[in-house]
């Protein structure tokens, strides 16, 4: 029997969310959002695109039948159009694969940038700030010979991608397992291009009567900084997990100990934005784009039982930590 240790509970659904800072002054007047925003709706297909107002103006349904499944990741940062995923099927098990695409803003494939081979599965992440270099993740698709194991643990190679020449430049096979690699919305800092990812065992499959979990960290839990000039990684922060870089300054926010903690990288102090009651999870956390806000979103426990939990979110001043009322447009959470 495989059991699942959860030492931290994680959604098992993240959304885009959609959110807009303001001033209680300023909730009855119309407010101009930081440009196009798109959200996706869970166990649907269709993405809405919002563009200074908090009505959808554009909507697109992403392919998904018998031979192809298309999957939005995320906008590219100097033109209008995403990056994302392409689910080749096949007869064989071992001849499916997924590719890297470029999606428009109605949904249509723009171009293929990275051709999966048979039986890879390869899953963008997200580009660097000037569109340069790509992000990815890929895993083998096992036979049916292979150790069933494998299918709840899988080793994960990473990749980065020229998207001028869509050439491979780095891919690292065995760079660890799902699920304890974490890279999120954000995660390239600024200057150079160097970016954020966390190695987290909080989440382990172990077979019963085992000492040794199946997705066993082979190197140290933390916030880790991957050079893309060097190939290397470097521990900055111990168990520190799920971090996200400040879209305008050298600032990463990460999560440690039951806190939101923001580190400052020109001189590596730390400080405690937000901590969190021992009754709350935390969904997801995201900079605000002018970099001086961060979102957070969390379920609170009731003493009555799991079916009464709620869901909340926050905004939080990173000068002041104190909490800045925001104007929701459709906010969502998985069950």
């Amino acid at each position: 029997m495989i059991t699942m240790k959860k030492e931290k509970k994680i959604a098992p659904y993240l959304i885009f969310l959609c959110l807009l800072s303001c001033s209680s002054g300023m909730t009855k007047t119309a407010i101009t959002l930081p440009g196009k925003i798109m959200k996706s709706v869970p166990f649907q297909d269709t993405c809405f695109i919002y563009d200074d107002s908090d009505t959808a103006k554009l909507s697109f349904i992403a392919r998904d039948d018998e031979d192809f499944a298309y999957s939005v990741t995320a906008w590219f940062n100097t033109k209008d159009a995403f990056v994302g995923d392409e689910y080749v099927a096949a007869a064989s098990r071992m001849e499916r694969r997924t590719n890297i695409v470029s999606f428009d803003l109605s949904g249509k494939i723009i171009d293929r940038i990275y051709e999966a081979e048979k039986g890879e599965r390869a899953w963008a992440c997200y580009p660097s700030r000037d569109d340069k270099y790509l992000i990815f993740t890929s895993e083998r698709i096992l036979g049916l010979e292979s150790s069933p194991l494998e299918d709840f643990a899988p080793r994960v190679t990473l990749g980065i991608i020229d998207l001028d020449t869509k050439e491979v430049i780095t891919k690292i096979d065995s760079f660890g397992r799902l699920p304890n690699i974490k890279i999120k919305e954000s995660p390239w800092l600024q200057g150079g291009y160097r970016f954020v990812y966390s190695m987290d065992g909080a989440t382990q499959f172990r077979l019963e009567g085992e000492e040794q979990p199946i997705n066993r960290l082979t190197t140290k839990a933390g916030v880790y900084i991957f050079d893309v000039a060097s190939s290397k990684s470097s521990l900055l922060v111990p168990d520190g997990f799920s971090p996200i870089a400040s879209p305008v300054s050298n600032q990463i926010a990460y999560e440690k100990d039951h806190c939101v903690i923001v580190m400052d990288l020109i001189d590596n102090r730390e400080r405690v934005l937000y901590r969190y009651k021992s009754n709350e999870t935390l969904l997801s956390k995201h900079w605000a784009p002018d970099g001086k806000s961060i979102f957070i979103s969390y379920l609170s426990r009731s003493p009555l039982g799991e079916l009464f939990k709620t869901s909340d979110s926050k905004l939080i001043d990173l000068g002041t930590g104190a909490e800045i009322p925001f104007k929701k447009i459709g906010m969502m959470y998985g069950s």
